[in-house]
């Protein structure tokens, strides 16, 4: 997640290096690549990688509505067992002089790292568990997985944007108050120059008359 313009210091340049080098640690995998914001697709279509599909940033006008589609795009590619991992790249906004570009697994549940060989043995038991006692579930637990991961998805993704766009006003207000700080000093110099060489004319100009003066005399 990044977003459609420039002008906000840092914010692309380090969420895009974060992505990217996610991305090289993971060189014999197959990965495709979703982005939100113009300048996060530019970025990975330099760096070389496949653009599954592209969101406009929604940094202006985040809205549950408008992250629906991603997460429901993720959430039937992971369902459908057409992808095995889902990560997302955004910025955490931790305070507006603070932003840290995160990239965190999405699906499955358990992250990568813990997902070990007696964790995949432990969640077969507990699977065989809730398949014998089904009968006292109501709905069952598959009907109760099907309607709250989906919204669980969209929640996290719409969280990120919220995140990454609180993240992205506050770059942006940090660079524009920078850059006219360096305006008003760059303003203070050549008015102090100018003060100078103006002050050197009439300093000039004195000696000129002066010495005139002192010639005619």
């Amino acid at each position: 997640m990044a977003s459609d313009r420039g002008l906000c210091g840092g914010f692309n340049g380090q969420i895009v290096k974060k992505a990217l080098e996610f991305l090289r640690r993971r060189p014999e995998d197959e990965v495709r690549v979703v982005t939100v914001g113009r300048r996060a697709e530019q970025a990975v279509k330099r760096a070389g990688y496949a653009l599954y599909a592209s969101f406009e940033s929604m940094a202006n006008a985040p809205s549950f509505e408008r992250a629906h589609p991603i997460g429901d795009l993720l959430y039937k590619e992971f369902m459908a067992g057409s992808i095995d991992r889902v990560f997302v790249g955004y910025t955490q906004f931790k305070s507006a002089l603070t932003q840290i570009p995160t990239v965190f697994q999405l699906l499955p549940l358990i992250p990568e790292e813990e997902l070990s060989k007696n964790q995949i043995e432990e969640d077969s038991h507990i699977s065989y568990l809730v398949s014998q006692f089904s009968s006292l579930w109501e709905p069952s637990p598959n009907q109760v997985l099907d309607q709250l991961l989906p919204r669980a998805i969209e929640m996290t993704v719409y969280q990120s944007f919220l995140e990454s766009a609180a993240s992205e006003q506050s770059a942006r207000m940090l660079a524009m108050k920078s850059a006219g700080d360096a305006a008003s000093d760059m303003l203070d110099d050549l008015t102090f120059s100018l003060n100078q060489a103006r002050q050197s004319s009439i300093t000039r100009e004195i000696s000129e008359i002066s010495a005139g003066k002192a010639a005619i005399e």
